[in-house]
C-alpha cells in the first residue's frame, strides 16, 4: 500500500512540475480536468461526425447505421474534446491526464490561444452552412516527426480511405489582399472571415512549419472537414478544425 501510494505521490508531483514548467513558458496553467478527454457533446461538430453525418460514398446519402459505423466512418478513433476545450486525436493523445508532457501541454495552450483569437470567425470556401474554429493539437509521435503533407496529416488523424481521396488543399491568402475586396469564385472562395484566420494562423511566432490547410471530402460527405494546421517547435500539429457543407 505505501508503495502504490508514493508511486501515485510522485506522478503527481511530477505532472504538477510539467504544469508548472508549461505555466513560465507559456504564461498560461492547465489542471488535470482541462487535460482529460471527454466525449464529444450533442450539438457538437465532433459529436455530428460521429452520429449524424451525412456519407455519399456508400451510396445512402444518409447517416450510416449504428452496425455499419467500424467501417463506415469520418474520423477513425473518433475525435475528443479535452476538458479545456482542445479537440485533440486520441490515437497518439494520452489517455492519463498526469502523462501529458509539458510539450503537448504548451501546443494545447497555442491552439486555445489560436480559437479564441478566431472566436465568432465563420468558414468559408463556398459553404452552405457556418461553422466556427476550434482550436485541435496532432499529437505527432517521434518516429513520424519531420515534414508532414495534407496526406500524412489525414493518416495521423485516421480519416476514412474514400476521405483521403478527396483532399483539397488551400493556398495561404495572398497577404496583399485586403479584407473587402471582390474576388472572382472560380479562383478563390474564402471568406474574409476565412482570410483572417488563415493570416492570424499564418503569423503564429510560436508556430514554424508550413502551412498545411487542406478540405476533405467535398461531394462524398457532409459536414466536410476543414483543416488548419503548422508544426510546433515541439513537433506537434497545432491549429484549427472547422468544416463546410457543399451540395
Amino acid at each position: 500500500v505505501i508503495i502504490f501510494s508514493l508511486f501515485f505521490e510522485n506522478r503527481a508531483v511530477l505532472f504538477f512540475l510539467r504544469m508548472q514548467s508549461s505555466a513560465l513558458t507559456t504564461g498560461k496553467k492547465f489542471s488535470v480536468e482541462d487535460l482529460t478527454l471527454r466525449p464529444a457533446e450533442p450539438g457538437t461538430l465532433v459529436h455530428e461526425w460521429e452520429h449524424s453525418w451525412f456519407c455519399y460514398w456508400d451510396g445512402s446519402f444518409d447517416t450510416p447505421p449504428e452496425q455499419a459505423r467500424g467501417t463506415t466512418y469520418v474520423f477513425s478513433p473518433p475525435l475528443q474534446r479535452l476538458g479545456c476545450g482542445v479537440l485533440v486525436s486520441p490515437k497518439a493523445f494520452p489517455a492519463d491526464p498526469t502523462e501529458v508532457s509539458s510539450e503537448l501541454v504548451e501546443d494545447v495552450v497555442l491552439a486555445d490561444n489560436l480559437a479564441n483569437a478566431v472566436s465568432g470567425f465563420s468558414s468559408g470556401w463556398g459553404s452552405e452552412a457556418n461553422y466556427g474554429f476550434e482550436g485541435i493539437v496532432i499529437a505527432v509521435p517521434k518516429s513520424k516527426c519531420g515534414s508532414h503533407t495534407a496526406e500524412s496529416v489525414a493518416d495521423l488523424l485516421g480519416l476514412h480511405c474514400e476521405i483521403k481521396k478527396k483532399i483539397q488543399k488551400i493556398n495561404p491568402p495572398d497577404p496583399n489582399r485586403a479584407t473587402g475586396q471582390k474576388v472572382e469564385e472560380e479562383e478563390n472562395e474564402e471568406s474574409d472571415d476565412a482570410v483572417k484566420v488563415l493570416k492570424t494562423l499564418g503569423e503564429a511566432v510560436d508556430l514554424t512549419g508550413s502551412p498545411i490547410y487542406f478540405i476533405a471530402g467535398s461531394e462524398i460527405l457532409n459536414p466536410v472537414p476543414v483543416l488548419l494546421l503548422r508544426e510546433s517547435v515541439n513537433g506537434n500539429l497545432v491549429g484549427l478544425l472547422s468544416a463546410v457543407v457543399h451540395t
